[in-house]
């Protein structure tokens, strides 16, 4: 019982006297930093407000519109194509029909749908 006292009374003290430390040195610090001469303000740096801002850079016309663009080859060539000998573009064509082929044996699209999507696929529109 008397163990358990000292115990509580030694965790009530010990915050206690690391808070009177932590004050000490605060105290200590303050006096040091008021006996060393004040340092000068920093300077904010100034910005010359009579630039003119920088104007948007304009597409060219062929650019802007996408739907003049022609999207049958690629703008860079593909690395993987040049050492496969792999075209990516017939391939996607060709899992596209595949899957068009799929959607009218489950049912997702008719026959009329389906020959109008395979059209539209098979010339690249």
């Amino acid at each position: 019982m008397e163990g358990v006292i000292v115990l509580v009374i030694i965790a009530w003290l010990i915050p206690k006297l690391i808070n009177a430390v932590k004050k000490a040195g605060k105290s200590g610090k303050q006096a040091q930093s008021a006996s060393r001469p004040a340092a000068a303000p920093r300077q904010t740096p100034s910005v010359q407000m009579n630039r003119p801002a920088p104007a948007m850079k304009r597409q060219t016309p062929g650019v802007a519109h996408s739907a003049h663009r022609d999207f049958s080859a690629p703008d860079a060539p593909c690395i993987v194509c040049e050492q496969t000998g792999e075209d990516h573009f017939q391939r996607d064509k060709a899992r596209r029909l595949a899957q068009l082929d799929d959607w009218l044996k489950i049912g997702l699209i008719d026959r009329n749908e389906y020959r109008v999507m395979r059209d539209r696929y098979e010339r690249g529109i």
